[in-house]
C-alpha cells in the first residue's frame, strides 16, 4: 500500500485526523483498494470554528468544561483503547432532534462489547438521558454530539487491569461532508489518501 506523504493531503486538511474503522459484520476474505474524499464546505475561518460547550459530561455526571480533564496515562490515549459515536441534533420547532440517537447508543455499547469492555456502569437508557443533559446544559439547539467511552489505566492493555470511563461532549458551528467512498477500479487515479479493506 502507498505511504501517504504531506504532498498529498491538502492544505485544508491540516486540522483533521482521518480514523478507518472495521465494522463489527464478519470481515470477507478478499481486499479491495477504495479512495476516500474529504470536501469542507467551511465559509471562512469565522464561520469553520465551533462554538465551544461550557459543559461536558464526566462519567456520571456534567462538569465545567474550562476546568475538567481526563487522565493522561491511560490506555485511550496511548493506544486508541476507545469507542465513539459521531451524532448530529438539528434545530425544530420543538426543540432539538437528535437523530437516531437510540441507534447510536445501542452501537456505542456494541462497539465497546466487542472492544472488551465489559459490566458497563451505564445503560442504554441512562447515556440516553446523559446526551439530552449535555445539550440542554449547553443550549444549543443544532449540534455534534460526540460519545466517548475510553479505558483509564491499563497500560498492560488488559482491560481487566483498567476502567471504563465516559465522556460526551457537544459543539456547534462547524460544518464538513464527508463523500461516500469510490472504488479506484471506477474512479479516475487519485493521489488522495486510499486504504485495502476487505470485502465480499
Amino acid at each position: 500500500m502507498d505511504q501517504i506523504t504531506p504532498s498529498h493531503i491538502p492544505v485544508s486538511f491540516a486540522n483533521f485526523a482521518v480514523t478507518i474503522f472495521c465494522c463489527s459484520r464478519p470481515l470477507p476474505s478478499s481486499p479491495v483498494t477504495v479512495t476516500l474524499e474529504l470536501n469542507p464546505t467551511f465559509v471562512s475561518p469565522e464561520a469553520s470554528m465551533a462554538n465551544a460547550a461550557k459543559y461536558v459530561w464526566l462519567d456520571d455526571e456534567l462538569k465545567d468544561a474550562a476546568t475538567s480533564g481526563v487522565p493522561i496515562v491511560n490506555a485511550g490515549l496511548h493506544y486508541g483503547y476507545t469507542v465513539f459515536e459521531g451524532i448530529r441534533s438539528y434545530a425544530t420547532d420543538r426543540g432539538p432532534a437528535v437523530f437516531r440517537l437510540d441507534e447510536h447508543v445501542d452501537r456505542l455499547l456494541d462497539s465497546a462489547l466487542i472492544l472488551g469492555f465489559r459490566n458497563l456502569p451505564w445503560t442504554r437508557e441512562t447515556l440516553i438521558d446523559a446526551i439530552h443533559k449535555t445539550i440542554a446544559a449547553n443550549k444549543f439547539s443544532a449540534c455534534y454530539i460526540r460519545p466517548v467511552i475510553y479505558l483509564d489505566g491499563a497500560m498492560d492493555l488488559v482491560v481487566d487491569s483498567g476502567k471504563p470511563r465516559l465522556i460526551i461532549a457537544v459543539w456547534s458551528g462547524l460544518r464538513f461532508s464527508v463523500r461516500k467512498p469510490r472504488s479506484v477500479e471506477s474512479a479516475p487515479t487519485s493521489p488522495r489518501s486510499r486504504v485495502c479493506i476487505p470485502t465480499s
